[in-house]
């Protein structure tokens, strides 16, 4: 057996005290606050539909096992692009555009996925949402690496990061009860309206906010 290294409960409980240090400023900076709840719902939406996907592809789509894997090979690519892509879509329509539109293409990927029973329109909705997401994934942090200061980067990336994966499981969750009691469309549609709704809040926040 081995015994426990010295001071490593007292480092678990530091990088606790550091996480809400950093949900305390957090919470404080309202640029950043929305930036990280908006996060926490796209990933929220996105856990809800994927963890149904395994499912949908041979039930719905009526794909053989292999099918799925190359659903996800093609959901792989767009997110690789997506984060590609990032920093000219950014150039091009500026952060708040480039946030808000993540939410928005996201929702018209979700829209597709849920609405068809035709491979390419889902591997063509999953390119849209992987890309959107890839994008999000670098402009959020970007965002936040510009306005938060030099000593709390660190905390508040953890809390950040905390709070938006802690979304997933949430997501995940609510998406098995959806399918359960409405079927295996339900979990994908659902995001459609909140990422819809997600997409405009963001814009008009930000915009107002410079």
């Amino acid at each position: 057996m081995f015994a426990p290294k010295a001071g490593s409960y007292s480092s678990k409980g530091q990088i606790w005290s550091d996480t809400r240090a950093g949900l305390r400023w957090l919470i404080k900076h309202p640029r950043l606050r929305m930036i990280v709840g908006l996060g926490a719902v796209f990933a929220a939406m996105d856990s809800a539909w994927f963890a149904v996907l395994v499912l949908y592809v041979p039930q719905v789509l009526g794909l053989p096992a292999w099918g799925y894997g190359v659903l996800l090979g093609v959901g792989a690519v767009g997110g690789l692009a997506g984060g590609f892509f990032a920093t000219r879509v950014t150039r091009m329509i500026g952060p708040a555009g480039a946030l808000a539109g993540c939410l928005g293409c996201a929702a018209i990927g979700q829209l597709m996925i849920g609405l068809t029973a035709s491979a390419v329109v889902v591997a063509a909705g999953l390119v849209i949402t992987s890309a959107a997401f890839g994008v999000w994934a670098v402009v959020a942090r970007s965002a936040r690496q510009r306005l938060t200061p030099a000593e709390m980067l660190g905390r508040v990336s953890s809390a950040a990061m905390t709070a938006v994966m802690s979304a997933s499981p949430l997501g995940a969750l609510l998406g098995g009860l959806l399918a359960a009691e409405w079927g295996l469309r339900a979990p994908i549609l659902v995001g459609v309206p909140v990422l819809t709704v997600a997409a405009v809040v963001c814009f008009l926040a930000m915009r107002e906010r410079g």
